[in-house]
């Protein structure tokens, strides 16, 4: 029937089911149009004997969609980004779409060359969480007409689209439950605040000690990356290693730790066990984000919950929402935090 290679075409379901073109593409586009069921099952089964699969960029040419999102992340391998991909699979199948997943892998260059390629396959939107200039990246998407959605971060353009997160509170949840428990030499351990968030969940922490009417000794604060020549997959685990060193070099043992985020926090256990130091009896632990981890390691890892799944399913729902000109709510979507509750801090007696 079909040479070698040869691709079979709408003309050859139309064809060998007796029916017209424009009826079998109705049917293959699930267009609500009157066709009896007989027809619709003789033409689905004629197209899946010939292994039929529709010319994407045909389509798009005729209707100006793709039925495809982009994914712009900062790393797959970080098991919050994989909870919020989940979220975003799990609404996209629903709807329609195939996300297209790029992770930067937090290098900024690579997030710009995502994000040129993603405009250039004129995917029907995108959702990202940006870890380069927002400004340069909205600006680009909205040069190029773009429907757009940012998670994960708190953007300061009014006209953005965005799901995110209360940092702020979060930092500041963390350290008043901390600072309850009688805990008051508590270190703040992060990677640099090379993303806002990290700079918010600080500003929270310190405030929790200004209503307290305690003061942060800034000799607590331990924010420092791995050298680039030291970056692996599980980069964040090894930062939270590399930072617990400098701690107990640069201040010793104190009552209490907060980590930027779980994975941080898995490191910083992992450091404080080689040297027979035990959380919660000698030191406390609180961390951010609520990963499926958390509670599956000793002792189960009190945290700030950051809803990884459900910012992605919210952020899929807008992006697609927007993309089919039926969104009516909010620009800007805030997530409030949650504390989790666990086994990683001493609590008053």
């Amino acid at each position: 029937m079909f040479k070698i290679n040869e691709k079979p075409t709408i003309k050859d379901i139309a064809r060998l089911s007796n029916s017209s073109i424009a009826t079998v593409s109705r049917v293959l586009n699930n267009v609500d149009y009157p066709v009896s069921n007989e027809l619709r099952e003789s033409i689905l089964k004629v197209a899946k004997e010939l292994n039929y699969k529709p010319n994407i960029y045909g389509r798009m040419l005729k209707g100006g969609q793709s039925k495809e999102i982009g994914l712009l992340i900062p790393n797959i391998s970080n098991p919050f980004y994989s909870e919020l991909v989940s979220g975003v699979e799990r609404i996209c199948i629903k709807r329609g779409y195939t996300p297209i997943i790029c992770s930067s892998y937090n290098d900024k260059k690579l997030e710009k060359k995502h994000l040129d390629t993603l405009l250039m396959k004129k995917v029907d939107g995108i959702l990202a969480s940006i870890i380069g200039d927002s400004a340069d990246i909205i600006r680009e998407m909205k040069l190029e007409n773009s429907k757009y959605v940012l998670f994960d971060q708190n953007h300061n353009d009014d006209s953005c689209y965005s799901i995110s997160y209360d940092f702020e509170n979060s930092g500041f949840i963390a350290a008043s439950y901390l600072l309850n428990q009688g805990l008051e030499k508590i270190a703040f351990l992060s990677t640099p605040f090379d993303r806002k968030s990290r700079q918010e969940i600080f500003e929270g922490f310190k405030r929790a000690f200004r209503l307290k009417g305690k003061t942060f000794s800034e000799d607590y604060l331990i924010v420092e990356g791995l050298p680039e020549n030291e970056i692996e997959q599980n980069a964040e685990i090894q930062n939270g290693i590399h930072l617990t060193k400098i701690m107990l070099q640069k201040i010793g043992k104190p009552e209490a730790i907060v980590a930027i985020n779980d994975i941080t926090a898995l490191g910083v256990i992992q450091e404080l066990a080689n040297r027979k130091i035990t959380v919660p009896d000698d030191i406390s632990l609180i961390s951010f984000d609520d990963i499926p981890l958390a509670e599956m390691v000793t002792p189960k890892l009190t945290t700030v919950r950051q809803p990884a799944f459900q910012i992605g399913k919210i952020g899929a729902n807008m992006l697609i929402d927007r993309i089919e000109n039926m969104y009516e709510g909010k620009k800007s979507i805030i997530i409030e935090p949650e504390l989790i509750v666990r086994k990683t801090v001493m609590e008053k007696e």
